[in-house]
């Protein structure tokens, strides 16, 4: 498999960075687990959405600006949301090619809200991509969260503060009809 294209959407309302961790070290993290898991990749965009109303001091963005992830202040969570799925669109425009065919270069969605079992947009724009040939992949925020709509869509799911520190998946999710076949 050669060089993949991955982009990763993370909610800052919904998984905020978590205690006792540093920015400074995430996109190789990010990169190392996507390595890992088999999702070869060294080009990763990440996108960093955040209520408007988020008051953080200017130093704290700046660590986002200085590891290279874009910051989007886009409102509430449905501000949020739609500014996510118009991404997801664009990385889908943008990195068109035949990799449905099996010969293109491969894919990569991360996404990281509680939003994806609340919102059926956002639902339907990640089943697109998968159809697509994409290869979604999920955080959650521990291994008991349970999401069939938005999970059984997922190629790999991680708990978030794993997905952080450059961890493993927890893996494929398996719905009850797998299981039963």
């Amino acid at each position: 498999m050669g060089e993949a294209i991955t982009a990763l959407l993370w909610d800052l309302e919904d998984f905020p960075i978590p205690n006792g961790r540093c920015l400074c070290s995430f996109v190789e993290n990010i990169k190392s687990a996507l390595r890992d898991a088999g999702y070869l990749s060294d080009s990763v965009t990440i996108y960093v959405y955040s209520d408007t109303k988020n008051e953080s001091p200017p130093a704290f963005w700046h660590e986002f600006i200085h590891a290279g992830i874009l910051v989007r202040h886009v409102g509430d969570n449905h501000s949020r949301v739609m500014s996510m799925i118009e991404d997801i669109v664009l990385f889908g425009r943008v990195n068109r090619d035949d990799y449905g065919s099996g010969t293109g270069t491969p894919k990569h969605l991360i996404v990281v809200s509680k939003s994806i079992p609340e919102d059926p947009l956002l639902v339907r724009a990640l089943e697109a991509m998968k159809g697509k040939g994409y290869n979604i992949l999920l955080a959650q925020h521990d291994e008991h969260d349970d999401y069939d709509v938005a999970l059984a869509i997922a190629s790999d799911v991680w708990v978030w503060e794993t997905l952080f520190d450059g961890g493993e998946p927890l893996g494929p999710y398996v719905t009850d009809t797998d299981s039963e076949e």
